[in-house]
């Protein structure tokens, strides 16, 4: 499990995608809003420098904007280290621009799995490592099955 870790935290060569670290925030803007049914929420705009860790311009910095609700219902606030997709422009000024596409999450489900797995070992044992090569083995069969049925 700490290997899968270890991995996840230093695989941003493997994605074609580029991927960029946020290193500083700044809110910028804080507006008070209301929606049709009355629900009072808070918006910021958020200003992100962050630093590309992958593809043609890695570890040149990207400037990006957010827009969150205090709520999170629909978006989120983006603090120092989080990994993010991203889609860049280059300005007149050779600076780089870009959008947020969302946020790069493999560290976490890494993280889940792996404490899935110590889980089902301590409380399982024997029964528990049966489980967990049944569950890999039926997730296979399945991956085989479906690539099967997309290429008909």
């Amino acid at each position: 499990m700490c290997i899968a870790l270890v991995v996840t935290n230093h695989n941003y060569s493997l994605y074609k995608k580029p991927i960029a670290e946020v290193v500083k925030t700044n809110v910028v803007e804080k507006n008070k809003a209301a929606d049709l049914n009355h629900n009072k929420d808070t918006v910021y705009s958020q200003e992100i420098v962050a630093k590309i860790m992958n593809g043609k311009y890695k570890g040149r910095l990207i400037h990006l904007e957010n827009t969150y609700s205090y709520s999170g219902a629909y978006d989120q606030k983006y603090t120092v280290g989080t990994d993010l997709f991203v889609s860049l422009e280059k300005n007149s000024q050779h600076a780089l621009n870009g959008t947020i596409e969302g946020v790069k999450r493999d560290k976490q489900v890494t993280a889940v799995a792996g404490l899935f797995i110590l889980i089902l070992l301590a409380i399982g044992r024997k029964q528990g490592f049966y489980s967990i090569i049944s569950l890999f083995i039926n997730i296979v069969l399945l991956i085989g099955a479906l690539n099967v049925y997309l290429e008909l």
